[in-house]
């Protein structure tokens, strides 16, 4: 864990913040601070809860003991297949998947528990006044082939996403 301080950054771009703190941690995530010799100690402190609540989570979703699991842990990282395979996980999916399975054992209707995704894909033709037509023209040159894939959907406030030509799918 970490964070980045950009404080030189801001300072390059003459960016200035204001932060108004209450309590001795008010200012822990900060990203124009680094952190204080007690506010590090904090985060360890905090890593160390989140990990002991996982490896909770896990044994008990998985039937194995927490010494198992955290055998099987200390701080890997498994690939889906991997963690399959060692009987971390049940199966394998995604975050779309994840939530169907909690609106399932929630019992929720999907018609009163919708799952939405933004920003949402749009096609060129839906606002062909948006900045995103000029943008797409400019991409085109300086990436060449290829640059069609990228999708730069409208934002009604003028501003404009990237989504790049692929999707990351982690098996």
């Amino acid at each position: 864990a970490g964070k980045a301080n950009l404080a030189s950054l801001y300072d390059k771009l003459d960016i200035h913040s204001e932060t108004y703190l209450r309590g001795r941690n008010a200012g822990m995530y900060s990203m124009t601070q680094p952190y204080t010799p007690q506010q590090r100690e904090k985060l360890k402190t905090e890593i160390k809860a989140f990990y002991r609540h996982l490896v909770g989570l896990v044994a008990s979703s998985q039937a194995l003991t927490e010494d198992s699991v955290d055998a099987l842990g200390q701080g890997r990282v498994w690939t889906g297949v991997e963690a399959t395979n060692n009987g971390l996980a049940t199966r394998i999916g995604g975050l779309m998947q994840a939530l169907e399975e909690a609106r399932r054992a929630g019992g929720l209707d999907p018609r009163e528990a919708n799952i939405e995704v933004y920003p949402e894909k749009h096609s060129w033709w839906e606002n062909p006044f948006d900045l995103s037509q000029l943008v797409r023209q400019i991409t085109r040159r300086v990436f060449g082939h290829g640059a069609e894939s990228i999708t730069w959907p409208a934002i009604p406030d003028g501003r404009f996403y990237c989504r790049l030509p692929y999707d990351i799918s982690i098996r």
